[in-house]
């Protein structure tokens, strides 16, 4: 066999091998996905201006996630696209809308559609991103297993925030008075 003949046939295989390996990975992700119902973690998130916030994560699929953070007394909520901002210190409460179009609203509402997300591959990372034409939400998800690692928010300005997920458990059961932002 020649050696230009081996380095096609080497190619060809190596190929072969990447998008075997890329259509297992698709496919544990998918399942995963799929599965999830709920999320419960501890984050870390570094904020555009330098600073770090610490908080708790809930996430039930479709439609809700409520968001504390443990020392600046606040807690974000949604339900069904409906955004509850809450300040106990202040004892202030905004809520708002969010549109159809949202890629947050979005993004938890079919986790397991692969195909309306940008994906990517870095550092060994799954990359799935949805957004709009000012905003934008990446979840970050490891390989083996697959499971969410991080969330980035990208907002109209361009600025990055970056909330790192520990203590992760999946499919708790969740009590619905989570999501009410008064509580």
């Amino acid at each position: 066999m020649s050696v230009k003949r081996f380095a096609v046939l080497f190619c060809v295989l190596a190929f072969c091998c990447v998008r075997a390996s890329c259509a297992l990975d698709n496919a544990e992700l998918v399942s995963y996905l799929a599965s999830l119902r709920t999320l419960c973690a501890t984050f870390v998130q570094y904020n555009p201006d330098g600073t770090l916030s610490t908080g708790s994560l809930f996430l039930s699929v479709p439609h809700k996630f409520r968001v504390d953070y443990h020392e600046e007394g606040v807690s974000v909520a949604m339900n069904k696209g409906m955004i509850t901002y809450r300040d106990a210190t202040l004892k202030e409460s905004r809520s708002f809308f969010v549109g159809k179009s949202d890629p947050l609203l979005l993004a938890i509402s079919d986790l397991g559609a692969l195909h309306r997300y940008k994906q990517s591959i870095r550092g060994g990372l799954f990359y799935l991103e949805r957004s709009s034409k000012n905003r934008k939400y990446v979840l970050v998800l490891s390989h083996s297993p697959a499971e969410i690692r991080e969330i980035l928010f990208e907002d109209d300005s361009k600025q990055i925030t970056r909330m790192i997920l520990s203590d992760v458990c999946y499919n708790a059961s969740l009590d619905r008075s989570i999501f009410d932002i008064i509580k």
